[in-house]
C-alpha cells in the first residue's frame, strides 16, 4: 500500500509549551478549531481554554499548587491558541514549568490574583448537641452534585454540607472577597437559607444557589432526572431528613467544572482535582479546630482515567499522597487530639476510588513483561465515523527504556515513521490542515509517553477537514530492560452522562482479541495464551498509590443466589491491575442488582427522586459510606488490611478480580428504601 497523497509529518517546536499536557496542548492547538465548533459560547462569542494554570516543577509540583504558588496566564482574545500563550508566557514563567489548562469561562473569575494565593480559611459553627467524637467528615469530588437536596439536611439542623465549591459556576464577591480561586463557595448555613427561603420549591433554591440557570449557556446537571454526583454523595452519606445520627456525618463538597467532566479522557482533571482535595482537607481542619478534635476525613471520588503509569506516578496520585502527608503535619502542629488515629497517632485520611468501567473496552495493550532486549507493540486502532471528539492513544514504558521508534499509518496508507524527541512534537498535517500530534514527554516522575492525538472523524461546523475513520496502524518499538513492559492505552473520548451526544469511543480491533466465548457470551478474562489487547490492566490510572483504597464492582444476585459459580460475581466492565502491577483492589461493592437489573438505586437530581445508576463508581461511595459508619461507632483499624472487617469473602473468591471481599449491600436505612 502506498502513502496517500497529501499527507505529511513536520516538525513543530515553536509553539510547543513543555510541561503542558498532550490534551490540553492539542485542544489548545491544532484541534482548537474542532473544540471550538463542537463547545457552547458565552453571549459575548468567549470561549473556553483560553488560559493556563502555571507551577514551577523545579519545586514541588504539588505544594507549588497547595500554597497557590502559580500564575494565571491569558493570550487576550478568544482566537489566541498555543502559538499566544507560549509569547505571553515569557513574561510570567521560566523554564522547569507545569502547565494546566484550564477548562473555565472568564466568568468563573472574580479576580484573577486570586490564583496567586491558596484557598483562604472560612469560618464554621458546630450544630448543637453535636458529639466531637463521633463526627466523621465525608468528601467528595464530582460533577453535579445537588447540595439543597433532602438527603444531605436534617429537619431540624439544617445542611449537613458544611461547605462546597461550585467549581464552575460564576463567581461572586457578594458577602466579602472569595475565599475560593474560581467559581463559588457555598456554606451550610447558606444552603439551609436558601432552602427556607424557597417555601419548599427545591428548584427555587436551586436557582438561588445558581446551580440552575436556563438563562446561561451551558449545561445545567441538575435539570436532568439523574446526576452523577447526586447519586454518588446519597451512596455515600445520604440520610433521612430525621436521623439524628447522621448529622455527626458531615459533608464538603466539590463540583468540578462541567468541560472537565465532558473532556473524558481526563487530560483536563489533574489542577481541578488538586485544588478540590486541598479545599477538602483545609475545610475538614477548620472543622476540627472549632470541635478541638481532628476528625476523621472519608473522601470519595468516582471518577477515573484510563491509562497512566504504574505505581502511583500520575500527579493526581502523587498529589494524594503529598496532600495527606501535609494535612497530617498541619493536624500535628494544631495540637488537636485525633479522632481514630492511623499508624503513629496521625489524622486519618481515607481516600476512595473506583477500579474503571473499562475492562471490555478494548482500550488495553501491552507486550507484557519481557527479556532484555527490542520489543514492538503493533496496534490496529480503529477510529469510528462520526466522531466529533479527539481520539487519543498513549503508550508508557520503563524509565530505563531507550532506542524508540514509532511508525503509523493511517487510513489508506501505508505505515511511515514518525520522530520521537523531547520537545519536538510531529504534526500530521492533511489537505485541509493539521490531523494528528504525536509528543513524547516525561514528566509523570520520569516515566516516558508517548502520545498520539487524532481530530475526530467528523468536523462538524468547523470548516476542517476531519481525520480519516477506519484503522490507524500505530507501533512503538524500544529496547527494555529485562522485566520490563511497553503498554498501551486508548483513553476515553465517549459522550459522558447527561451530556449531549459527540463522541464514538475509538478502540483496539486486533483479530486475535476474542470478544466472545464458545457459548456466545461475553468473555469476562482473558483467553491463554492471551495477545497483546487484553482486559486485565484496564484499570483507573489515578489508583496507584499507597493510599488510595480501590473499590470494583460485583453483581449482588449473582454472588447471593450463585455461591458455586464465583465467575458470574465481578461486573463484565470492572476494572482489574494487571498481573503483576504494584496496583490492588482493596474491596468490591455492588455495581448491579444481577446481570439482567442494572446499577444500583440511590437519589435522583431532585428530592423524593430514585434512580438507578451502575459502574465502579457507584460501587466506591459505599466503601465511603461502610467506613464512616465505622468510625462514627469508634472503629479505628490500622495497617493495609484494615477495612476487611468490613468485607464478606465467600468461598472461590478471585482477589485479582474482586479484591479481599465483597462489600454488603446496603442497610434499609442507608438505602433507597429510606427515600
Amino acid at each position: 500500500m502506498s502513502q496517500l497523497p497529501g499527507y505529511s509529518w513536520e516538525p513543530r517546536p515553536d509553539d510547543h509549551i513543555p510541561g503542558l499536557d498532550p490534551v490540553g496542548a492539542w485542544l489548545l492547538g491544532e484541534g482548537r478549531d474542532f473544540e471550538d465548533a463542537a463547545i457552547d459560547r458565552d453571549r459575548d462569542g468567549a470561549h473556553d481554554f483560553r488560559s493556563l494554570a502555571v507551577i514551577d516543577e523545579n519545586a514541588d509540583p504539588v505544594k507549588a499548587i497547595r500554597d497557590g504558588d502559580y500564575v494565571r496566564v491569558i493570550s487576550g482574545g478568544p482566537d489566541a491558541g498555543l502559538a499566544e500563550l507560549k509569547q505571553a508566557l515569557k513574561k510570567d514563567a521560566g523554564a522547569g514549568c507545569r502547565y494546566f489548562a484550564l477548562p473555565l469561562r472568564d466568568r468563573s473569575f472574580v479576580d484573577t490574583a486570586r490564583l496567586e494565593g491558596p484557598v483562604d480559611d472560612a469560618a464554621w459553627t458546630a450544630p448543637k448537641g453535636i458529639k466531637s467524637k463521633k463526627v466523621v467528615i465525608t468528601g467528595i469530588i464530582d460533577h453535579g452534585i445537588n447540595i439543597a437536596h433532602a438527603r444531605f439536611q436534617h429537619a431540624k439542623r439544617g445542611s449537613r454540607v458544611d461547605f462546597a465549591w461550585i467549581q464552575g459556576v460564576p463567581a461572586s464577591s457578594v458577602g466579602g472577597a472569595p475565599k475560593v480561586p474560581f467559581g463559588r463557595e457555598w456554606t451550610g448555613p447558606q444552603i439551609t437559607a436558601a432552602i427556607a427561603a424557597s417555601g419548599g420549591d427545591e428548584m427555587r433554591a436551586l436557582r438561588q444557589l445558581d446551580l440552575v440557570d436556563f438563562t446561561r449557556v451551558g449545561r445545567d446537571p441538575l435539570s436532568n432526572r439523574v446526576s452523577h454526583g447526586t447519586h454518588v454523595l446519597d451512596l455515600a452519606a445520604g440520610a433521612a431528613a430525621d436521623d439524628d445520627g447522621a448529622v455527626a456525618h458531615r459533608i464538603v463538597a466539590v463540583d468540578l467544572p462541567e468541560r472537565v467532566i465532558e473532556e473524558t479522557s481526563g487530560g483536563l482533571i489533574a489542577l481541578c482535582f488538586i485544588q478540590a482535595l486541598d479545599y477538602i482537607l483545609r475545610r475538614a481542619r477548620r472543622i476540627s479546630a472549632e470541635l478541638g478534635r481532628a476528625v476523621p476525613v472519608v473522601l470519595n471520588f468516582s471518577l477515573s482515567r484510563a491509562g497512566g503509569p504504574e505505581g502511583g506516578k500520575h500527579i493526581a496520585a502523587r498529589a494524594m499522597e503529598a496532600l495527606i502527608a501535609a494535612h497530617q503535619e498541619e493536624v500535628a502542629a494544631m495540637g488537636l487530639p485525633v479522632v481514630a488515629p492511623v499508624e503513629g497517632g496521625k489524622a486519618r485520611v481515607e481516600i476512595v476510588l473506583p477500579s474503571g468501567n473499562r475492562r471490555q473496552a478494548q482500550g488495553h495493550a501491552s507486550t507484557g513483561q519481557v527479556k532484555k532486549g527490542q520489543a514492538t507493540l503493533s496496534l490496529p486502532w480503529r477510529v469510528q465515523p462520526g466522531d466529533r471528539t479527539p481520539s487519543y492513544l498513549e503508550f508508557w514504558l520503563p524509565e530505563d527504556a531507550q532506542k524508540l521508534a514509532l511508525t503509523i499509518g493511517w487510513p489508506g496508507s501505508a505505515a511511515v515513521s514518525v520522530p520521537l524527541a523531547p520537545g519536538v512534537p510531529q504534526v500530521l498535517y492533511g489537505p485541509g490542515g493539521a490531523v494528528a500530534r504525536v509528543t513524547l514527554d516525561t514528566r509523570e516522575d520520569g516515566v516516558p509517553r508517548v502520545f498520539v492525538a487524532l481530530a475526530p472523524s467528523d468536523a462538524g461546523a468547523s470548516g476542517r477537514r476531519p481525520a480519516p475513520a477506519g484503522i490507524w496502524q500505530v507501533a512503538l518499538s524500544a529496547t527494555l530492560p529485562a522485566g520490563g513492559r511497553i503498554d498501551a492505552h486508548v483513553l476515553r473520548d465517549d459522550t459522558a452522562l447527561g451530556f449531549a451526544p459527540r463522541g464514538r469511543q475509538s478502540y483496539l480491533d486486533r483479530p486475535d482479541y476474542a470478544r466472545l466465548g464458545p457459548d456466545g457470551d461475553v468473555l469476562d478474562v482473558d483467553p491463554v495464551p492471551v495477545g497483546p489487547v487484553r482486559r486485565d490492566g484496564a484499570f483507573n490510572g489515578m489508583a496507584g498509590g499507597v493510599s488510595p483504597l480501590v473499590v470494583a464492582g460485583y453483581r449482588q444476585r449473582e454472588a447471593a443466589d450463585r455461591p458455586g459459580a464465583p465467575g458470574d460475581w465481578p461486573a463484565l466492565y470492572a476494572g482489574a491491575p494487571a498481573a503483576g502491577s504494584s496496583a490492588k483492589l482493596s474491596a468490591s461493592g455492588v455495581s448491579d442488582r444481577s446481570r439482567l437489573h442494572s446499577g444500583v438505586l440511590a437519589a435522583g437530581s431532585l428530592s423524593g427522586s430514585t434512580i438507578a445508576m451502575n459502574g465502579t463508581s457507584v460501587a466506591a461511595p459505599q466503601m465511603a459510606r461502610a467506613i464512616a459508619v465505622a468510625l462514627m461507632s469508634g472503629a479505628s483499624p490500622t495497617g493495609p488490611g484494615r477495612w476487611q472487617s468490613l468485607l464478606m469473602a465467600p468461598a472461590g473468591l478471585d482477589p485479582a478480580r474482586l479484591g479481599p471481599g465483597l462489600l454488603p449491600t446496603l442497610s434499609d436505612a442507608d438505602g433507597p428504601a429510606a427515600h
